[in-house]
């Protein structure tokens, strides 16, 4: 619809290819962001005690698939 120019804006999950963004005159922006948030429940572990680096939460995140790629500072949890 937004092609055929029968609405003003639209929305679409995908991005356009730049390319066919420029033939058309139209300029796409993000309207959403999202984030990510470590929540963790260990016993013994107080509220605000644990603080990530940018390191352990990447590493925490491809853990996942990947247990092996967990650096040597993100294996313990700093007190």
């Amino acid at each position: 619809m937004i092609k055929k120019a029968t609405v003003d804006f639209g929305a679409t999950d995908m991005p356009l290819d730049p390319k066919e963004l420029e033939k058309l005159g139209m300029i796409q922006f993000p309207i959403v962001i999202g984030g990510v948030v470590p929540v963790v429940n260990i016993d013994g572990v107080k509220p605000g005690q644990i603080h990530f680096t940018g390191e352990v939460l990447a590493a925490s995140i491809s853990a996942s698939s990947n247990p092996g790629t967990i650096p040597p500072s993100a294996r313990s949890i700093p007190t």
